[in-house]
């Protein structure tokens, strides 16, 4: 566990001298104020690795989702600065930085899956045979493939989240903002979820930025959990979730897993009494 000092750069990475260590994007000294005049984020520092995976936890309100919009550019800080690897955020040989996906599917009722998936490509301009190719592709990685001509309407509610994945992860982004993408999932589709996303993960090396609020899923998920205090949200404490990857369900039962759980737990207590 690693407290967060107010002014500290905290790079979620281990100790070794890699290329994994390099931020693919820093937020340094950013503050949010809405028109409304709430300060949902304060002076919040952190700098997220290339090819990582980090959790965002912490109590509703805390700023875990304007971070999210603040890197993908939905909104822009009121002081502070978001500082990209190699310059700014861009679309560079195909691939773009940033995906982002919702807590709700937002898919195109009037759409089947296949086209749903293709949409950031032939908005991109990418030639017909090449985008349903790729959302071809993009579909049998989450695990749709024959389900291309159903229609949101006809998928669960995890399929749709699926195919909501597989949208974004089209244009191979170097980046992957997720914002509770499963919280309304039953607990075993959750579950399921998770393993395949981190199966997602390892296969395309993109760096993932997911909120929860949940404890349990954050440690199975994540490299490193960034424990968020209240709003005004700032960055409280950062705790290292040593396991290896490739995980699975036997993770849950190790005490490594119920260690950092209780750890994280302890820490979410405390920014609620500080």
């Amino acid at each position: 566990m690693r407290l967060m000092n107010e002014g500290v750069l905290a790079t979620a990475t281990g100790e070794r001298n890699d290329a994994r260590q390099v931020p693919v994007v820093r937020l340094a000294h950013v503050s949010k104020r809405f028109s409304n005049g709430t300060l949902a984020l304060e002076d919040f520092t952190f700098a997220f690795p290339q090819h990582g995976f980090v959790s965002l936890l912490g109590p509703s309100g805390c700023g875990k989702s304007t971070i999210l919009k603040l890197i993908a550019g939905l909104n822009e800080p009121t002081s502070g600065a978001i500082q990209w690897m190699g310059g700014q955020s861009q679309q560079r040989d195909g691939r773009r930085d940033i995906a982002f996906v919702f807590q709700e599917p937002t898919l195109l009722p009037w759409a089947n899956a296949l086209r749903n998936v293709m949409i950031p490509l032939i908005l991109s301009r990418v030639p017909w045979a090449e985008a349903k190719s790729r959302a071809l592709e993009a579909l049998e990685q989450v695990g749709l493939a024959g389900f291309e001509s159903s229609y949101p309407r006809e998928l669960s509610g995890g399929m749709k989240m699926r195919v909501s994945i597989a949208r974004a992860i089209v244009e191979r982004p170097r980046v992957l903002l997720m914002d509770e993408p499963f919280a309304a999932l039953d607990e075993i589709t959750r579950f399921k979820m998770n393993q395949d996303l981190l199966k997602l993960w390892q296969a395309h090396e993109f760096t993932v930025l997911f909120v929860t609020h949940s404890v349990y899923e954050a440690t199975y998920l994540s490299q490193h959990v960034l424990i968020m205090a209240p709003r005004p949200g700032r960055a409280y404490a950062r705790v290292a979730v040593e396991a290896p990857y490739p995980r699975d369900e036997g993770f849950r039962g190790e005490p490594l897993y119920h260690e950092r759980c209780a750890e994280i737990s302890a820490l979410l207590a405390e920014t609620s009494h500080g």
